[in-house]
């Protein structure tokens, strides 16, 4: 007898030929349901949903990259990445150890079949312009290969036909890019590696001057050009960093730190190059720092504090990184660690005013108002002297943790903002806004909760997701917003 028998398949669009919508021999369908990617914010909560707590925010930006949209991709990475330890939880954080491979073999024999479909000059055009990243121009791709137009543009319509890629919009039909990112990272993996690293040093030759110091550097530290990998990596980090672009600032900061360490292992790095490298540390320190890492940047700082010894201009490095890890010492309770490391601040020694502010900040959680507020008072004469708006800010955040009445508190913050505005650095202004609510609670609620709120939004627009502001920010928005003012 006859029995009513239905199929559900799944399929992609992009491995059918142009124009072709069913795959050959499928009847035509009752019912078509297209699925589209999903949301970055979709699966950022799928992300929560598969990773319980806080998540660096380099690993979250590498797995929703390479997710593209795609619920399954993101799992099966996920789950490469955990079963080969490429990521694991410390202090509640998710980190990436990038050390690990973390391509899923479920993709890899997924992906190596449909590139096994390709012929052999459409395979090397491919493998070419993965070089270059998951988008690349054509005739960026056409030089590293120094083919003719003719080889180059037959190479290119067999990734079309292929859907490997797609033309970017408004592009003029020069620049394309791969229909996944993993496409590009299996095409890179199959060259031979003296191959892979030529023409990342080509590509680095190519594209000097007319690309992000980033991608520079990447090109840089694959073609094994240690020296230049350290110098565009540190200068990618800054730029970043000065943005608040910190997955960006953490990638390049890793890239220098992976060259200094290679020239050193080589025993090739120079004095300069060595201060290159306390540098990179300190400053990756501070990103790590700002997005909830603090023991691997404490330990960062501890590095540069030591190796600076001794070795000639590394003082403001020094200074630097000694300020950041009193400061993070201080926040987690160690207290007298802190103060030893700080010792007695001289005059005119490098950051002097910020010394002194993590002084007064140091003596103020201690319960010495007088010692707090002359090292206060010292790390505002010092900035306003050398015109530092940043240093004069700190100093009054400093002066505000005084013991002291709460007009005068709120007085020395509201003037802080007045300089943080000025200044114009987002960070600040939300340091100051948090302190200055915590200074209004006790005798004006509602002036606290905005000023809390005013705290969220630059913090929000600064992209500073340290935990401590974070969650102070966040439970006290919580609370606040249970509480009636009345009218």
């Amino acid at each position: 007898r006859s029995s009513d028998v239905r199929v559900i398949a799944s399929y992609r669009l992009e491995d059918l030929p142009t124009g072709q919508q069913l795959p050959k021999g499928f009847p035509k369908a009752r019912q078509t349901v297209h699925l589209g990617a999903l949301s970055n914010s979709d699966l950022e909560n799928l992300l929560q949903a598969l990773l319980t707590g806080e998540i660096e925010p380099a690993l979250q930006t590498e797995l929703l990259l390479h997710a593209d949209g795609n619920p399954w991709l993101l799992e099966e990475r996920l789950k490469a990445m955990l079963e080969s330890k490429a990521i694991g939880r410390h202090a509640g954080l998710w980190e990436w150890n990038r050390a690990q491979a973390t391509l899923p073999d479920s993709l890899t024999g997924l992906l190596s079949h449909r590139v096994q479909q390709l012929t052999s000059a459409t395979l090397e055009f491919a493998r070419a312009a993965s070089v270059l990243g998951r988008a690349f121009s054509f005739e960026d791709a056409r030089a590293l290969l120094d083919w003719s137009d003719d080889a180059a543009l037959a190479g290119l319509e067999g990734l079309l036909r292929a859907r490997f890629v797609v033309e970017s919009p408004a592009s003029d039909g020069e620049v394309f890019r791969f229909t996944h990112p993993l496409y590009a990272e299996l095409l890179r993996a199959g060259l031979m590696t003296l191959k892979r690293r030529r023409l990342h040093q080509r590509a680095a030759t190519l594209l000097a001057g007319r690309t992000e110091p980033l991608e520079l550097s990447e090109h840089f530290l694959a073609g094994e050009q240690w020296a230049q990998a350290l110098e565009s990596g540190l200068l990618a980090g800054q730029r970043a960093q000065g943005l608040a672009a910190y997955p960006q600032a953490e990638r390049a900061y890793r890239i220098a730190l992976e060259a200094a360490l290679r020239l050193e292992a080589l025993g090739t790095l120079t004095a300069d190059q060595a201060l290159l490298g306390l540098q990179v540390r300190s400053a990756l320190g501070e990103v790590l720092s700002f997005v909830g890492c603090n023991l691997q940047a404490m330990q960062l700082w501890v590095y540069t504090v030591q190796h600076a010894q001794g070795l000639s201009g590394s003082q403001q490095i020094a200074a630097r990184a000694k300020v950041n890890l009193v400061r993070a010492q201080r926040l987690s309770g160690a207290l007298e660690a802190a103060q030893s490391l700080l010792g007695e601040p001289v005059a005119g020694e490098p950051l002097f005013a910020d010394i002194c502010t993590e002084l007064c900040a140091l003596y103020a959680t201690k319960g010495d108002a007088v010692k707090a507020r002359r090292y206060g008072l010292q790390a505002l004469q010092a900035a306003k002297r050398d015109q530092n708006l940043e240093g004069m800010v700190k100093a009054l955040m400093g002066l505000g943790m005084v013991k002291q009445s709460d007009g005068r508190k709120v007085r020395l913050l509201r003037f802080g903002i007045k300089v943080a505005t000025q200044y114009g650095n987002k960070h600040l202004l939300a340091r100051v806004w948090n302190d200055l609510g915590v200074a209004l609670y006790e005798v004006d609620r509602r002036a606290a909760f905005e000023a809390w709120r005013t705290a969220a939004t630059f913090a929000d627009t600064a992209g500073d997701i340290a935990l401590v502001m974070r969650l102070e920010i966040n439970s006290a928005l919580d609370f606040m917003q249970d509480m009636d003012f009345g009218a």
